[in-house]
């Protein structure tokens, strides 16, 4: 039985010199076009990145996806305290109103930087009921 590593399909390699400025170069480029250096290098000379070959996301878009993600962190607790301020039958605050429409606002720019789509309006809080925007 074969080891993953030597089932592979493409088997054979092509070893390339380069300085050092020419490896950065190369890596830059490839990741300019979101492809790691051998998909990159693949396309060059083959024409194509071949049938496996995944874009990767730039560091910009890395980053933005994991601050979305600490937003809907914020987002969620301060649309907890929201509902637990309205259960106890006062009204939430307006600077925690304004808070969390700013949260809102950040995450639909963050979406509209990665060129995705928010769903329709916020999600659902834990409690099945939409936040009130004001």
């Amino acid at each position: 039985m074969t080891s993953g590593s030597d089932k592979r399909q493409r088997p054979h390699t092509i070893t390339v010199r380069l300085s050092g400025e020419e490896r950065d170069a190369l890596q830059a480029r490839a990741t300019e076009r979101g492809l790691a250096v051998g998909a990159f290098a693949r396309a060059a000379m083959l024409g194509n990145t071949g049938p496996r070959a995944k874009r990767r996301p730039t560091v910009d878009q890395e980053l933005l996806r994991r601050v979305l993600g600490q937003i809907g962190k914020v987002g969620g607790n301060i649309n907890q305290i929201a509902h637990r301020l309205n259960s106890n039958g006062s009204v939430a605050p307006p600077e925690l109103r304004d808070a969390l429409d700013a949260v809102l606002d950040i995450r639909a720019a963050i979406y509209s930087a990665l060129g995705l789509q928010p769903e329709e309006g916020p999600p659902d809080d834990h409690q099945g009921q939409k936040p009130v925007r004001s």
